[in-house]
């Protein structure tokens, strides 16, 4: 993945995100060492899941190559959410975003919600650019004018790297042939929702959903 956003979503742009380079990454630390003299320590932190302790171990592996040595620690997932809310990491491995639309998460972009004892904005990246460019996509319904934004956000994002992208994560949801109603959810009055979203916890609506 090169942005949060995956290719066939009308608001992806190609901001040419850094790929894996060990030269050039190695180039970096070795720059890095020379003011710094001795051995560059990260620790990159994740819940005790199989699969995401075998990333942690590759992406480990890959610094290790440029001179980074990575101190790989697990963390139960209530705790390990509550560090990153409180600022209590220094490199997380984990999923997020992907809302249906974009506005969908805009609190964990916004600067607004950089600071503080507890801080939606994980990253704590309070930006000006990004900022703006929130608050321009969420002030409009034109189309053009929040692509517009959604593409500095991107280019933004690619200049200050407060992100490692590496993959979206491909959800489904499953029912049986007698589940009803399962992805159509009306609102008080009479009109649809907004369209059912997987990607935030595995979260789905079953207020109007029925076995037959």
């Amino acid at each position: 993945a090169d942005s949060q956003f995956a290719p066939d979503s009308p608001y992806y742009v190609k901001t040419d995100f850094p790929n894996n380079d060990v030269a050039k990454g190695k180039a970096l630390i070795d720059a890095y060492k020379a003011d710094h003299p001795g051995e560059l320590v990260v620790e990159l932190g994740t819940t005790p899941v199989p699969a995401n302790t075998a990333t942690t171990a590759l992406v480990a592996q890959q610094w290790g190559r440029c001179g980074v040595t990575v101190q790989q620690k697990t963390t139960e997932q209530s705790k390990f959410i509550i560090d990153a809310a409180t600022g209590q990491y220094t490199s997380n491995l984990w999923r997020q975003f992907a809302a249906s639309d974009p506005d969908g998460d805009f609190q964990w972009w916004t600067g607004k919600n950089a600071t503080g004892v507890l801080a939606l904005n994980f990253a704590r990246l309070n930006d000006p650019q990004i900022n703006e460019a929130l608050d321009k996509a969420r002030a409009t319904p034109d189309v053009a004018v929040r692509k517009d934004a959604y593409a500095t956000l991107q280019k933004r994002q690619t200049e200050l790297v407060p992100y490692i992208w590496l993959a979206h994560t491909q959800w489904a949801i499953g029912a049986a042939k007698n589940i009803r109603n399962l992805t159509n959810v009306s609102l008080p009055d009479g009109q649809p929702s907004a369209a059912m979203v997987a990607g935030f916890d595995g979260a789905v609506r079953l207020t109007q959903t029925w076995i037959e």
